[in-house]
């Protein structure tokens, strides 16, 4: 698999270009119209419903789990509400959604300990 063959420098320098990505779409195509907050509403739930995710599904604590459900079934309201207001428009919240959630998946994955890499 090829995300095993990865090394960690790899997994952070596509963390740090996936941001600087976010951050230039968002200024690109979501700047000065309706659907701007929306889309950093949606990045902001899902930028922080990743690492509460993660500490749930690997340490087992159900508070981390249940509010990452939370922030992850707000992000997917505010993602149709943005469709339904703004109507095509509303991919911008989508995309960037999905990808501030890929990039701190990156990043934690990238500053995991390395007795913890599957091998």
């Amino acid at each position: 698999m090829v995300l095993m063959t990865m090394n960690r420098g790899s997994f952070s320098f596509l963390s740090g270009a996936g941001f600087t990505f976010l951050g230039a779409y968002l200024w690109g195509f979501a700047w000065l119209k309706p659907v701007f907050w929306f889309a950093v509403a949606s990045t902001v739930l899902s930028a922080a419903a990743v690492p509460l995710a993660l500490m749930g599904f690997f340490n087992s604590d159900i508070k981390c789990g249940f509010f990452s459900g939370l922030l992850a079934s707000a992000a997917v309201v505010l993602i149709t509400l943005a469709f339904i207001y703004t109507g095509v428009d509303g991919i911008h919240s989508l995309v960037s959604s999905l990808l501030s959630g890929l990039s701190v998946l990156l990043l934690l994955y990238a500053m995991k300990p390395e007795n913890e890499l599957p091998e």
